[in-house]
């Protein structure tokens, strides 16, 4: 196996030697050591065994399929079953068979699941302004072609509040005609957005954005549940039902109506907290749903007193959909002509959704991610499956979806996985059998059960701790170190990723989801820029003639990086007049490169002053990606030299010897308060 790790180091020399970089072996020593840590379940482990040598195991999928090998086996369609979870094909039916008991949990995680998307579809549609209908078809569509066609597994897709949000002002400007329109359009944009690989850039979305969508979903979706206890009547209500006396559309509940409505609320809580520690074999959610079904029909409504069920604010039951154009409830009048108006009209509103719901979507793989333990290698295939979703869900006139993070997060909880798309098929199944035959059973369902059901995920979304790291961050440091504060300000993170962590939040609440992510990772980047480009400095030498001591050269070291945040500070760090005839610039150091168009100007304008003394100034010691830069510009660079140097050899190193910084790396790390010039004989 040593061998084997030697002969990769050799084929990355190569590999680098071709593309005209020279590689840092003990760099590459180190990634070959890091990437082979113990992985999560089901996926390949490396174990460290006796001689520092790793042996590489795989676990079968779900666990428990021990006679299935790596090889893959054929379908009888001629395809290959898969092997993996991100494997668009089944698994062989041996290992479905090897690993019941998880099917079983699967199956009703699924079953709670789309409980739970049923007042989340019919809230999200009154969000949007359209028909309940057009918010429950999709937790179908959307659910069954992503789960079957490349879905990650664990996650549960649908109509979501993002969606809703985005989509719900263009409905009110040109009507839910349009609506179609711009759902087909998003179908086309999350293409796009595979195609361009768009999950890679997840790597560029701080931990602080990350921590703040959640928490900002936490807010939605707990925000979206008050609608339960709103009245839901006039003729603009789901129902077109009458409304009591003295009460409008809109105002809330009131009396002992809504002292139960609150009671049962806590009492689906208390269900899912005991059904989690004491019921076996049953998801904690429907433990909770259980427990209020029985406490609605067996004892409220005996005794005289009853909340609102499903049934009674709105319409599951309602068939088939029907192809927009060919839907009998819209007439022409309603249905913008597809022409170029349509076309211009729908791009930005699609975009804006489009682009929402791919974060939303990467955003929810990362938490499914850390619930099962498990890994998705392969996240573009749910922009795929999201693009063909979209594409039928548009077609048969609904609002469309994507990945919901809330209902994701509960099915995980209730035994999905991560290894099968059992439950997301599952959900869909049902939710389409909600609609077509099941309708009256599911409207028994008391709406605070799944109320409760909700708060529950909003509660375990949202990341408690980061309280606890903003306040840190906010008080005065004489505060912090304070005997009675110290215990709960020992979480302190800088201000930057504090104040990333409120912004993503108020711009998710107020705007979208795509827009707060964006506003923090536009906080963070410019902060970092702003803190690096501080961080360039340099120590000169001085070379003297040996006879007459006069200075004949000055040589200037930099360190930091020479990019647009450090250029305006790179030209201070010179000494135009009292230097000597001829300066040289060396980029030695690991943590110094050119990296745009700033960078060379900035050497321009170095070059440029030392010229009105009649001096010259060379650049020396670039690095290969530095050189790369300046011999594609060399029309560019007018006022100073530069000189291409034989990159030496790498010094041959271990491969299992521990890693240590380079000292100017090392240093680097922690950089001088002010720029400093060191000067010395040489």
């Amino acid at each position: 196996m040593s061998n084997d790790l030697g002969t990769s180091a050799a084929q990355l020399l190569a590999s680098a030697d071709h593309d005209g970089e020279t590689p840092n072996l003990a760099n590459t020593a180190v990634t070959e050591l890091d990437d082979r840590k113990p992985a999560a379940n089901g996926s390949s482990n490396a174990q460290l065994m006796d001689g520092d040598e790793y042996v590489l195991e795989d676990d079968p999928v779900g666990g428990s399929a021990e006679d299935d090998g790596p090889e893959r086996e054929d379908c009888a369609c001629g395809l290959k079953y898969g092997n993996a979870p991100h494997h668009i094909m089944p698994y062989a039916p041996k290992r479905y068979r090897n690993d019941l008991k998880q099917i079983g949990k699967e199956v009703l995680a699924g079953i709670t699941t789309s409980f739970a998307q049923v007042p989340g579809s019919i809230a999200f549609a009154a969000i949007a302004g359209v028909d309940p209908l057009l918010g429950l078809h999709p937790a179908w569509i959307i659910g069954f072609f992503t789960s079957a066609f490349g879905s990650r597994p664990g996650m549960i897709n649908g109509a979501t509040g993002v969606r809703a949000a985005t989509v719900a002002p263009f409905i009110d400007e040109h009507g839910v005609g349009m609506l179609f329109w711009i759902v087909l359009m998003i179908s086309v944009w999350q293409f796009l957005f595979a195609l361009i690989s768009l999950p890679r850039f997840i790597k560029l979305v701080p931990r602080p954005a990350m921590i703040g969508f959640t928490n900002g979903l936490a807010i939605i979706i707990f925000l979206g549940q008050f609608y339960a206890f709103e009245y839901d009547c006039g003729p603009t209500s789901s129902l077109e039902k009458p409304c009591p006396d003295g009460v409008q559309d809109g105002d809330y509940r009131s009396g002992a109506e809504l002292g139960w409505m609150i009671f049962q609320v806590f009492l689906t809580l208390l269900g899912c907290v005991l059904g989690a520690k004491y019921v076996k074999g049953l998801p904690p959610s429907m433990v909770g749903i259980i427990l209020s079904v029985f406490f609605e029909w067996a004892i409220l409504r005996q005794v005289g007193y009853s909340t609102p069920t499903i049934g009674e604010t709105s319409r599951v039951d309602g068939g088939l959909p029907k192809f927009f154009w060919a839907d009998s409830q819209y007439t022409s009048d309603d249905i913008p002509p597809l022409n170029g108006d349509t076309f211009v009209t729908t791009l930005w509103p699609a975009f804006i959704a489009a682009a929402a719901g791919a974060v939303e979507a990467v955003m929810t793989m990362e938490v499914v991610n850390d619930l099962t333990e498990t890994d998705n290698p392969a996240p573009n295939q749910q922009l795929y499956a999201l693009s063909l979703g979209n594409f039928v869900s548009g077609l048969f006139g609904t609002m469309g979806g994507g990945a919901t993070i809330g209902e994701s997060m509960l099915n995980c909880m209730n035994g999905a996985n991560g290894y099968y798309r059992i439950s997301g098929i599952v959900a869909s199944v049902m939710m389409f059998l909600y609609i077509l035959v099941a309708g009256p059973a599911i409207e028994q369902l008391p709406t605070t059960s799944l109320v409760g059901v909700m708060f529950l995920i909003a509660y375990t979304a949202f990341e408690w701790e980061s309280l606890l790291m903003i306040m840190g961050a906010a008080m005065p440091q004489k505060w912090r170190e304070s005997t009675w504060w110290k215990r709960w300000t020992i979480r302190k993170i800088t201000r930057v990723d504090a104040l990333c962590i409120i912004l993503v939040v108020v711009v998710t609440l107020l705007m979208d989801l795509f827009t707060g992510v964006a506003a923090g990772i536009v906080l963070v980047s410019v902060a970092y820029c702003w803190q690096t480009g501080f961080g360039i400095s340099a120590r000169t030498q001085t070379v003297r003639d040996k006879r007459t001591g006069e200075a004949v050269k000055r040589i200037y070291r930099i360190n930091g990086p020479l990019f647009f945040a450090s250029a305006l500070r790179f030209p201070d760090l010179f000494q135009y007049k009292e230097d000597p005839a001829v300066i040289e610039a060396h980029f030695d150091n690991p943590t110094t490169d050119l990296y745009d168009f700033s960078a060379l100007h900035a050497l321009n304008v170095v070059g440029e002053k030392y010229k009105k003394f009649d001096k010259q100034f060379h650049v020396k010691k670039l690095s290969p990606t530095s050189l790369k830069l300046l011999t594609k510009a060399d029309d560019l660079v007018r006022h100073f030299a530069y000189v291409v140097e034989e990159q030496e050899e790498p010094e041959e190193v271990p491969l299992h010897a521990p890693y240590r910084p380079h000292a100017a790396q090392a240093a680097y790390q922690h950089p001088p308060a002010s720029l400093k010039r060191q000067e010395s004989m040489v």
